[in-house]
């Protein structure tokens, strides 16, 4: 009985109380969830309630360090991974962290010196006497080319930042244009239109590939703006170092569902297999993309409702819903808008209940989009049904989102 009770919920949100911990304990969730199949009735159900207080404090905490490195990461150019370290060497006590967790972070330290390295290595190419940066002569460094128009270069220690003030200097590197070093075309131009700006994924220098992102032109004299999508572009640098050392396998989650499966009955011969395990690869792929987006666009500001039009609307550049569940018509897939719009109402609703926006970033990102509202659930104590649930997504999710997806239903 106490295991079905195990993740009903969690207590109301105080961000500041006493550690459950001893002094020295080490806390693996897992292991501590098979334990505790040994206990029943009264002692069990004491058992579950500190499971729960334990596995609570611990992620909260591991949110709050990973938002102490950041905060470095902010304030420092000259990344020293002892200085890191020794940041969260207190923290990693306090919160009792088992070794795969401690391994993952000082990973991801690694990862972040190393990046910072790399940058510096050609940022320091790129100065003046005085120390300052010479941002046309980093622009022309980076895409082999001189900018027709002014550009700006931010640089902090894990990104390259690059507003520049005409559509030909950003469409020549958001077209990759800069790759072969050819002049832009008609079609190359049509990026000035799309997107507020990029990271660049597939830079040809290894060393720093994914930490140059560049700006729409058109946001050029809009500060505020401006500053929002840096904010959010350099996000999905952070997203895509922490994701890396702190997401579940895509393995282990494709092994998981095609278990299921089998259970149920569904898997039939050979080429049901291999038909499976390609449809969850494409689909996690496609899960990992959106849930960065979804943080992102979070941490710059951006309201719940805006997001959701942003993500799901009929003209959008996110158009993974085509792809979801190999999707092959013309309609969005209502599975995938379903799991979006989901993950937008957990993220906001945490929000609502107190909890700051790296908090929630750190808490959901490693985890399965789709777990997202379990989560939400377990962490805030939050009782769901559908109908509040539905009550919930029509104040996060845009009506005009929200309508298109009941057509879409009657139709399918």
């Amino acid at each position: 009985m106490f295991m079905s009770e195990l993740f009903s919920s969690f207590p109301e949100n105080k961000i500041n109380r006493k550690s459950p911990f001893a002094e020295g304990e080490i806390f693996d969730a897992q292991e501590e969830l098979n334990n505790l199949k040994q206990f029943h009735g009264e002692e069990g159900l004491e058992k579950v309630k500190k499971f729960k207080e334990k596995l609570r404090c611990q992620r909260l905490g591991l949110a709050r360090m990973e938002n102490k490195v950041i905060e470095y990461l902010e304030q420092n150019n000259n990344l020293q991974e002892e200085e890191l370290l020794s940041l969260i060497s207190a923290d990693i006590r306090e919160y009792a962290l088992n070794n795969e967790q401690i391994e993952a972070l000082k990973n991801s330290i690694k990862e972040f010196v190393y990046k910072n390295n790399n940058i510096n290595e050609v940022v320091n190419t790129c100065k003046d006497e005085k120390g300052e940066i010479l941002s046309n002569k980093l622009y022309e460094k980076i895409f082999g080319k001189a900018p027709e128009g002014k550009v700006e270069a931010i640089v902090n220690s894990y990104s390259i930042y690059f507003r520049p003030s005409t559509d030909n200097d950003y469409c020549y590197v958001a077209s990759a244009a800069y790759k072969k070093r050819r002049s832009l075309t008609e079609k190359d131009m049509k990026y000035a239109k799309s997107g507020g700006g990029m990271k660049l994924d597939s830079y040809p220098n290894k060393k720093l590939n994914g930490l140059i992102s560049i700006e729409n032109a058109f946001f050029f004299n809009n500060p505020e703006a401006s500053n929002n999508i840096m904010i959010h572009e350099r996000k999905h640098v952070i997203n895509g170092v922490l994701g890396k050392y702190f997401n579940m396998p895509d393995n282990d989650e494709v092994f998981r569902k095609y278990q299921e499966s089998i259970r149920e009955g569904k898997m039939k011969n050979e080429n049901g297999e291999n038909e499976f395990i390609i449809l969850n690869r494409e689909n996690l792929d496609i899960e990992k993309r959106i849930k960065d987006e979804i943080c992102a666009y979070f941490k710059d500001g951006s309201s719940p409702k805006y997001i959701s039009r942003l993500l799901l609307q009929d003209n959008t550049i996110y158009d993974y819903a085509y792809s979801y569940n190999l999707n092959g018509s013309d309609d969005f897939d209502l599975e995938y808008l379903d799991l979006v719009e989901d993950g937008i109402t957990a993220f906001a609703e945490f929000i609502n209940k107190g909890y700051k926006v790296d908090e929630v970033i750190n808490l959901l990102l490693p985890e399965p989009l789709n777990k997202w509202p379990k989560i939400l659930q377990r962490m805030t104590n939050f009782r769901m049904n559908s109908a509040k649930w539905q009550k919930k997504k029509k104040a996060y999710i845009s009506q005009k989102i929200l309508q298109r997806d009941l057509l879409l239903k009657e139709v399918g």
